[in-house]
């Protein structure tokens, strides 16, 4: 009898460390201070697990899930929406090689006047391409590259 314990134990054992395992994965990927991402990873995942858990693992509560779906989208999040789509407008067309400058450029003869670049960037980022090194053009003083590569 107790070597039936001692193999339940260490399968408890393995079992625990592997929950501790994937519950800092989880916690990892969803920053604290972005409890939107988590709120949308909720709403996405609750069909597999429950909500009360999903909260607890990602650190929000559960009544600001739910305030969150009950939400309108922000103000914000809109413009960013309509900033992203004409960002892939411009960008799609140029075979992915726009920069920010480019795109920055475009948006301005297009007679959206952004404030600086950064909003660009931020629309950009959201955009999933690999970029080649060779097609490198920095709008960013501090990385110490002054032109495209040849």
């Amino acid at each position: 009898m107790p070597s039936d314990i001692g193999v339940e134990l260490a399968q408890l054992r393995r079992e625990y460390r592997q929950l501790h395992e994937e519950r800092e994965r989880l916690r990892a990927a969803h920053a604290p201070d972005e409890p939107a991402a988590a709120f949308a990873f909720i709403e996405q995942e609750h069909v597999n697990h429950l909500v009360q858990r999903l909260c607890r693992v990602l650190g929000v509560s559960p009544s600001g899930n739910w305030a969150w779906k009950k939400r309108p989208p922000s103000a914000r999040f809109q413009a960013d929406q309509t900033l992203l789509n004409r960002i892939q407008a411009i960008h799609a067309p140029s075979g992915g090689t726009y920069g920010v400058l480019r795109v920055h450029t475009a948006l301005a003869t297009q007679g959206i006047h952004l404030l600086s670049l950064g909003n660009v960037y931020r629309g950009k980022s959201h955009i999933v391409v690999p970029v080649s090194p060779a097609a490198h053009c920095c709008w960013r003083q501090s990385c110490g590259v002054r032109g495209r590569a040849s």
